[in-house]
């Protein structure tokens, strides 16, 4: 069988080189496509890697105007018999909160400054706008990529009384600040 391969690629060399081209160039054309999937996969899998299906919840403002500048809370029984669904396997829980720090300067930033005017540094300067989370690592922030935590660790739904300036003004975790309503 063999002896009349070889006398059949040594009598019709031409036809026999072209049939190794074709055969050689599908075989290069599978190896690219299945390259060219696995990247695709790996591509994917990165690019969605942080996304996550999500649904945000807030007061119903025709029946509960919240507090006197329309916002308010939802329920934490509410909260916790909606996180109770099996399907749900993460949540962030959030307020804000805005008012005037007494006794201490805010830290500026480079961004902060330029919209700083003389005016509403006197009207505005010592009010701050507070968001707690319980998980600061699903934060939106965070999960986008906007910001990176280089230091540290993320707040857990365990951590009590941690703040980002307590180091930079001098506070003793234990201690207490005012902030008072502006």
């Amino acid at each position: 069988m063999l002896h009349n391969a070889f006398a059949y690629v040594t009598r019709k060399f031409f036809k026999s080189i072209v049939i190794f081209l074709i055969i050689l160039l599908m075989a290069s054309l599978s190896l690219v496509g299945l390259s060219i999937k696995g990247a695709t996969a790996k591509a994917s899998q990165e690019t969605f890697k942080n996304i996550t299906n999500s649904f945000s919840m807030q007061i119903n403002r025709r029946v509960n105007q919240g507090t006197p500048r329309g916002a308010g809370n939802i329920k934490g029984e509410d909260i916790k018999k909606i996180t109770e669904n099996k399907a749900i396997e993460s949540y962030v829980k959030r307020i804000n909160a805005i008012g005037d720090l007494t006794g201490y300067d805010l830290i500026e930033t480079p961004e902060t400054k330029k919209n700083l005017t003389p005016d509403r540094a006197k009207r505005f300067g010592s009010s701050m706008m507070i968001t707690g989370v319980n998980d600061s690592s699903k934060e939106d922030k965070f999960v986008s990529g906007s910001y990176k935590l280089v230091e540290g660790e993320h707040l857990t739904n365990d951590d009590k009384d941690k703040i980002s300036c307590i180091k930079t003004w001098q506070l003793n975790t234990a201690g207490k600040s005012e902030i008072r309503s502006n």
